[in-house]
């Protein structure tokens, strides 16, 4: 190969490149009316083009044309390189010699404006390469230049790494009053707001650069390009498509308009547009190289991958050879590893990247996108490694710290996370928001991630954050605090958090803040169910949350839920909520009136049976008031798991007793349903008579004043007997007969025990149970709600409250539940599932029920039921009442409604005295 001419004038120097060429076309064999045609080409470009990057793109288009001898390509862009390489160091030479003439005449400040221009026309074409040899040249300038001389050829090295953070002061520079050629001046201006708006989401900064554009070069299709490139920024679909029509129309010689249009089209799911586009920006006679790197891209969208990907070693062999700068290969590999990683090919991917790095180690997108990959893969060591050298060595980027945020999110290297986001804010401070929420975010998850860390190890994550982002953080601050004490079930603290956190929100409130105040508020309540302001309180927080963000689905459900606790605890009392957590109990407080119970099963899991008679239940119960002239004690609906093997079934049960019971079609129709149920109860009208429901009839007859005991017992006996013989009470004609053996005569009844010394709406303590385990046991309790749950279905029977302790003297084997501290009153359950200890708990649930446990459901039924508790009272001694409750569950029956099972037993007890009075009067 030929060696290269020496420097000498421009004419002389260019006839010898020429030379030089030929020469090197002839030793590669190409055809010589080929190359000299080619090479007569070059030179006319060159003598009509003076601007290096001009002359690139004309002699790139040049070559391309030839690419059926890539030869001559060669040839031809080594010409392009060397005479572009003559032409930058002859403008330098010349600012060389204008800035020394001018030192010397006590005029450096005005011949800095050539050399600005020279830099905003390379900078308008996008070639950074040449902006950095003519930022970075060895020239007399003077040291008040701000920025420097060498800040601005660090903000070339910037642009060309896309740096465009960093890159920014340059085009700030150039875009000022210093550049003296309008189009140029432009070009920067452009470029500026294309960093505004992209880059830092600044759109009135991009607004007012590209105004300013506008005064200077209103044709220039730079422009018209940029604000297409805003307008797709701001989600602006037909407005992007508009200014991109207008600038591929303007741009006469290259085709970065029509690359950018086609990717915009591509993203908005034209894929034909996008090719028209593309084809246009690869149309013979223009630089093709950003339709090169735009078709490697297209080629990586998902969609069209499988049929694009064999292209892209060829794209990127095209952009090689034709490239008049290493930076522009650069892209090309990267777009090419995009490719192939958008499209879970990470091996492919990590292959373009390593190429990158090979070609230019010191740029950052190929350590930086690398990294990612492999952290993707859950290469923490190696992602490290990446992000730490783009941070190392392009110190002024944020992109390798925010690369470690994410490493050390990944990692749960919180004090790591801090130190990153640190570095990020100093360097993007237009991040703040972004950078806040995230840290917001990480630091919500800490109390939902698992494993949580320490509760003084979040502590000093929150106080990192709020370090790092000052003031505005102070709200969140609080309320992470308040999360970090109600997770600890601190709800007084957590409380007064979120109401730090409300204060320190000001004027900008926080929907969550109130929400999260009113669930501390309801928690302090449960401690402490007398003070119902807190529920009031919680109820106009959870108000106030529901007015700042009314689209939120969380707020209503909420706030629905603490007005119904306040119904609950003004119709129930405070003492009730003591039996939130416990729901067995509550619901035995709740439902003591509960005596006929419908239970079904619908196979088809459509819970027709559910539907139906919940739309049919007022009727019936009207109807039956109108009848029978008593209200229609609860009826309730519940799974039978045991049928579910059935066609479908139901039952009407009476306390612990099916009355009734029934297979359904599952065809069965609503009307045909309903009548079943509602005959199945009318026939059952007598067991659904209670001392509640008598003491109503005795309202209703008139001058009838019936106490309660065997009186009541009296009239309830007589109109179950009514009901069973003509199914309906008609009065005033069955007065007489309600009345009957109700009069005053009859004897008087034992008297009840006293009342207990605890206030009416305060349970008495419940029994423990203990279970003593081995060390290495496996703990029995943790479901003992659903056990609990169980036995009381089987059995009506209230487990106790179930305590776990370690006790060394039992054998490592063995599990045991001791119910008592008499010998043999252990349950040995280890190796048993849940629903196996209820089980076992089932056999013994006689033993379960203690004096305690019957006077705390005797007061649960006081409230709804006072008549019937008097009853039991008067009649039956509190030993003689636990006796007969222990003879029933022992005896395999259930109490599972106790309602129902005192007054069998208050009947019972009752009549035996009015029989006996009745024999005595006889006698």
């Amino acid at each position: 190969m030929s060696e290269p001419p020496a420097a000498g004038r421009p004419d002389t120097q260019l006839a010898a490149e020429l030379l030089h060429a030929m020469g090197t076309a002839i030793e590669a064999g190409v055809n010589l009316q080929d190359a000299g045609e080619a090479l007569e080409r070059a030179r006319r470009e060159i003598d009509r083009c003076e601007a290096p990057s001009l002359l690139a793109n004309r002699l790139t288009a040049l070559a391309a044309g030839l690419a059926e001898d890539s030869a001559l390509v060669r040839i031809v862009c080594a010409l392009r390189d060397r005479w572009q390489d003559q032409l930058v160091a002859r403008r330098i030479a010349a600012i060389n010699a204008r800035l020394a003439a001018d030192a010397e005449a006590g005029l450096a400040e005005a011949s800095i404006a050539d050399w600005q221009d020279a830099l905003a026309e390379a900078v308008g074409e996008f070639r950074f390469d040449i902006a950095q040899h003519l930022a970075g040249a060895l020239l007399p300038m003077p040291a008040q230049l701000r920025p420097s001389q060498a800040v601005l050829a660090a903000c070339c090295r910037a642009a060309i790494d896309d740096r465009w953070r960093e890159a920014r002061a340059l085009f700030v520079q150039l875009g000022g009053a210093g550049t003296r050629t309008p189009l140029f001046r432009a070009r920067a201006l452009t470029i500026q707001a294309e960093i505004d708006a992209v880059v830092l989401q600044d759109f009135t900064e991009a607004a007012i650069a590209a105004a300013k554009a506008e005064e200077l070069a209103p044709g220039d299709w730079r422009l018209s390009f940029v604000r297409a490139r805003i307008a797709d920024q701001q989600k602006r679909p037909e407005e992007a498509e508009a200014h991109f029509h207008r600038a591929a129309e303007a741009e006469l010689e290259g085709g970065t308009a029509h690359a950018a249009w086609a990717l915009f089209r591509a993203r908005q799911g034209d894929a034909e547009r996008a090719e028209a586009h593309l084809q246009s920006a690869l149309r013979p006679g223009i630089n093709p190289l950003s339709g090169l790197l735009a078709e490697i891209e297209l080629a990586g969208l998902p969609p069209l991958f499988e049929t694009r990907r064999h292209r892209i070693a060829t794209l990127v062999a095209r952009v090689r050879l034709l490239a008049p700068s290493p930076a522009i290969v650069y892209d090309a590999l990267i777009e090419a590893a995009r490719a192939f990683e958008a499209n879970a090919q990470p091996e492919a991917a990590l292959a373009w990247y390593e190429e990158a790095r090979a070609l230019d180690p010191e740029r950052m997108k190929a350590h930086l996108n690398r990294g990612y990959l492999k952290l993707a893969q859950r290469d923490f060591a190696d992602a490290r490694s990446a992000f730490r050298h783009v941070a190392e060595t392009a110190r002024g980027a944020v992109d390798g710290y925010w690369g470690l945020v994410n490493l050390a999110e990944e990692t749960r290297d919180w004090p790591g996370l801090l130190d990153a986001a640190r570095e990020c804010l100093a360097r993007a401070p237009d991040w703040r928001e972004m950078i806040a929420g995230r840290l917001r975010s990480i630091a919500n998850d800490l109390l939902a991630s698992d494993p949580r860390p320490a509760e003084d190890e979040a502590r000093r994550f929150y106080d990192g954050a709020r370090a790092i982002l000052g003031e505005r953080f102070e709200p969140s601050y609080r309320n992470l605090l308040g999360n970090l004490a109600y997770r600890g079930e601190q709800y007084a603290a957590a409380a007064t958090q979120y109401r730090a956190a409300i204060a320190a929100a000001g004027t900008t409130p926080d929907a969550r803040f109130h929400g999260n105040l009113a669930l501390a508020l309801e928690e302090v309540n449960i401690a402490f169910p007398d003070r119902t302001e807190l529920l009031d309180e919680a109820i106009a927080e959870v108000e106030r949350a529901q007015a700042l963000r009314p689209d939120d689905a969380d707020y209503p459900p909420q706030r629905r839920r603490l007005r119904l606790t306040r119904a609950f605890v003004e119709r129930h009392g405070a003492a009730a909520r003591l039996l939130k957590q416990d729901e067995v109990r509550l619901r035995i407080r709740l439902e003591p009136s509960l005596v006929g119970l419908l239970v079904e099963q619908d196979e088809a899991g459509t819970d027709q049976l559910r539907k139906v008679f919940s739309d049919h239940i007022g009727l019936l119960r009207a109807a039956i008031r109108a009848d029978c002239h008593f209200t229609l004690c609860g009826v309730r609906l519940q799974d039978a798991p045991e049928h579910a093997g059935t066609k479908g079934w139901w039952a009407l049960q009476l306390g612990a007793r099916e009355a009734e019971t029934h297979e359904a079609d599952p065809a069965i129709t609503a009307e045909a349903l309903m009548a079943a149920i509602t005959d199945a109860i009318r026939r059952n009208l007598p067991g659904l008579v209670g001392h509640g429901e008598a003491a109503e009839i005795a309202r209703q007859c008139a001058g009838a004043a019936v106490p309660a005991g065997a009186r009541l017992t009296r009239l309830m006996l007589n109109a179950r007997a009514l009901l069973a013989g003509k199914g309906r009470i008609v009065l005033p004609e069955d007065r007489a007969a309600l009345l009957e053996g109700a009069g005053p005569e009859a004897p008087p009844h034992r008297a009840g025990p006293p009342p207990p010394d605890a206030p009416p709406d305060a349970p008495p303590e419940i029994e423990r149970i203990e279970l003593a385990t081995g060390s290495d046991a496996a703990d029995p309790t943790t479901d003992w709600a659903g056990v609990q749950a169980s036995v009381h279905a089987a059995t009506g029977v209230v487990v106790p409250l179930a305590v776990h302790r370690i006790d060394p003297a039992v054998p490592a084997e063995s599990v045991r539940l001791r119910l008592s501290t008499r010998p043999g009153s252990d349950i040995d359950i280890r190796e048993l599932w849940s629903d196996e200890i209820a089980e076992r708990l089932q056999g013994v649930a006689a033993r379960l029920l203690g004096l305690v446990c019957v006077r705390w459901q005797l007061e649960a039924l006081r409230a709804a039921s006072p008549e019937l508790v008097a009853a039991a009272e008067a009649t039956l001694p509190e030993a003689v009442l636990l006796e007969r409750l222990r003879t029933t569950v022992a005896g395999g029956a259930s109490i599972l409604n106790l309602h129902h099972v005192l007054e069998a037993l208050v009947v019972s007890e009752a009549g035996r005295a009015i029989d006996a009075a009745a024999a005595l009067q006889t006698a």
